[in-house]
């Protein structure tokens, strides 16, 4: 049903372009159309049916009963935070980072997500909410079984933004990150050898490579599809150095830093973007315009679909 609604407004998107009709968002309309009461009782809807066809840890996920939109018609960005409280309230964007810093104060997380303002006119909530449910659940479940990788399977080929909407971004100077993903060749070794045993380390050289340096990779908005949850935990967490594999059976000591943000993003799926490197994803909102570190990666099949949870 989510395929067939959403193949209807694929076909929207290229009248739309292919006339030259301007993609503009209006608050107006937004609220006219119930966008953010629907989504809210759609999301609940598919939370508790997913829960009913045995998919783990549902409770985990966020339940708003609110939300809070954040527009910038500008660059055509919404993010919306969710809420505790039964109502919709609209913001500037410039807010958000004074919205997060309030949160923090209160011990309080925050969660939500981010899309394309023209996507609200062109995207039923319905379909946004489905594909927030199973972004969550891919952040939170701990399933070992294979049906979280068919969750959007097929159905981002209809939903995906036009390249053509996204170019503000690409003339941007970047930072360089502040930090090194993997560790040195000194702390590498030393950490698998208490793991594995030097015996077993020397056996792995023989066969595979052991990474000791990080790489960086760019991602621009038309790599992404829609939408990217965030997480904001008021605390921040510390993980320990940990030995990995990646999709090449490469062997590395990841040293992930003390981080608030999670994000998860739905994008294609690319060779370049692996274990071992930082990544770069620009964003509207200077408080999650930043690198971030490839923490999680799931594909289905011979899709061209990738999985990614962000730490950063």
């Amino acid at each position: 049903m989510m395929k067939a609604v959403a193949e209807e407004y694929h076909t929207t998107i290229n009248y739309l372009i292919s006339t030259q009709q301007p993609m503009s968002f209006d608050l107006e309309d937004f609220k006219k159309a119930r966008w953010g009461e629907r989504f809210l009782e759609t999301y609940q809807l598919i939370k508790n049916v997913t829960k009913q066809n045995g998919f783990t840890d549902v409770d985990k996920i966020p339940s708003p009963a609110g939300l809070i939109v954040f527009l910038d018609s500008e660059s055509g960005f919404c993010g919306i935070s969710f809420t505790g409280n039964a109502e919709i309230n609209y913001e500037l964007l410039e807010n958000f980072q004074k919205w997060v810093s309030k949160s923090r104060k209160r011990k309080k997380a925050c969660s939500g997500f981010c899309i394309f303002a023209p996507l609200f006119r062109l995207l039923d909530p319905e379909i946004v909410a489905y594909l927030q449910v199973g972004l969550w659940l891919r952040s939170f479940s701990s399933d070992s079984s294979n049906k979280l990788n068919y969750w959007h399977n097929d159905l981002t080929t209809y939903v995906k933004p036009n390249n053509e909407w996204i170019n503000w971004s690409q003339s941007r100077n970047l930072p360089e990150p502040e930090y090194k993903l993997c560790a040195g060749p000194e702390e590498t070794f030393q950490v698998l050898n208490q793991k594995f045993g030097k015996a077993q380390v020397d056996q792995f050289m023989t066969t595979t490579d052991i990474i000791c340096w990080s790489t960086n990779s760019n991602l621009s908005w038309g790599e992404i599809y829609m939408p990217i949850t965030f997480y904001i935990d008021p605390v921040k967490s510390k993980n320990e150095p940990q030995a990995v594999h990646n999709r090449l059976n490469q062997i590395m000591v990841l040293t992930p830093p003390s981080h608030n943000i999670s994000l998860i993003l739905l994008i294609p799926f690319y060779p370049k973007i692996d274990f071992g490197i930082n990544i770069f994803v620009p964003f509207p909102i200077p408080l999650l315009n930043r690198y971030y570190f490839f923490g999680f990666e799931s594909w289905s099949g011979f899709s061209l679909l990738s999985f990614v949870h962000l730490l950063g």
